[in-house]
């Protein structure tokens, strides 16, 4: 059995993300990563770490949770127009 391991707060920095998960050596088949939350808005990457997410859940499955942040539900609700303010309406 791999590690657990726990981090937030990515913020749309791919090559952050990228960089961590390499230094740690990161396991997808082994370890399990849990991001609570937070991994789009404020960086220029967000999309990519969206596209990343995505393709990760496909092969790791339930070795990686993901859960929403604020920055994850403030862009859910700009999209659907919820959100009554237009600040909210964050950049992918």
């Amino acid at each position: 059995m791999g590690r657990t391991l726990v981090m937030s707060d990515i913020h749309g920095m791919a090559d952050e993300l990228f960089l961590l998960l390499d230094g740690i050596q990161y396991k997808h088949t082994e370890d399990r990563l849990i991001v609570l939350g937070d991994y789009i808005d404020r960086g220029p990457n967000s999309k990519d770490i969206l596209d990343y997410f995505i393709k990760l859940k496909k092969i790791a499955g339930e070795k990686l949770v993901l859960l929403r942040g604020n920055h994850e539900d403030l862009c859910i609700k700009a999209y659907h127009g919820t959100s009554g303010d237009k600040r909210d309406a964050l950049s992918l």
